[in-house]
């Protein structure tokens, strides 16, 4: 009982007064040992505690962005002669564009050309030209999930992925049935948000919810479980997309043979 009194004074930081009780009892030397074996548990219990900090700041980190250089524009193995073909398209259609009033009246005819030149620019490989026409078009007709869509696919060639998240977003509120769609968002919370397992789950619930089951989401979600590792998971998936669409039961029954074999 005295050894315990004793110890409880140490641990509530009244080392003074424990020191002068276990001289009294006759122990002294046992004290001197209790005292360095309470620092060692503080320290060690610090040390812990800063590990577990470290390690959830780290986790919080798990869908951050890392921003690359933008790429305005890439080589798309034209000639001269080939890209001139586009180019003279762009300029045409620039000219027809500037001749037409801004009024409700030409609102489509506006819309439209826009679009048609940043087709063109996205297909001689200037992305930023071709962005710049798309984010017009978007200015003059905000309801095309289509644009939103052609948008966000360039911006992801741009590796301006937080942009495309967000118009891919728009085009998901549009149709959010279209699987296409959902395809990319797929592709940016996977490949270059990095999201978390558990997040790429609940984006596959919405996304399924969305398309009532479409089987392309389905599959995609298969495939990305095999990347994974998750065999299991990954064969259930498949077996799901061949209730969905039969007619490509052939088709799923090979992934999940060659699942199996793995």
């Amino acid at each position: 009982p005295l050894y315990a009194a004793a110890f409880v004074f140490v641990i509530l930081g009244h080392k003074k007064y424990a020191l002068i009780f276990m001289w009294e009892i006759g122990y002294g030397k046992l004290m001197r040992k209790m005292l360095l074996l309470s620092s060692l548990i503080v320290v060690i219990g610090l040390g812990v505690v800063g590990v577990v900090l470290v390690k959830n700041k780290l986790n919080t980190k798990d869908d951050v962005v890392k921003q690359e250089p933008l790429i305005l524009s890439r080589n798309v193995g034209m000639t001269d002669v080939q890209k001139k073909v586009f180019l003279d398209r762009i300029n045409e259609s620039q000219k027809q564009l500037s001749a037409l009033e801004i009024s409700d009246k030409t609102k489509i005819d506006r819309f439209d050309i826009s679009r048609t030149i940043a087709n063109n620019y996205f297909v001689v490989g200037e992305l930023q030209l071709a962005k710049e026409y798309y984010a017009k078009a978007a200015a003059i007709a905000d309801d095309d999930a289509s644009l939103w869509f052609s948008l966000a696919s360039v911006e992801v060639q741009m590796r301006d992925y937080s942009a495309a998240d967000n118009h891919i977003e728009i085009a998901l509120k549009l149709a959010p049935g279209n699987a296409e769609y959902w395809r990319l968002k797929f592709d940016i919370a996977s490949q270059f948000q990095h999201f978390s397992v558990d997040r790429m789950k609940s984006l596959f619930d919405r996304a399924l919810a969305s398309t009532g089951g479409d089987p392309d989401v389905i599959s995609y979600y298969a495939t990305y479980l095999k990347n994974q590792g998750d065999v299991t998971g990954s064969i259930e998936q498949w077996k799901k997309a061949s209730e969905k669409n039969p007619d490509g039961k052939a088709i799923y029954d090979k992934e999940i043979e060659e699942l199996q074999k793995s």
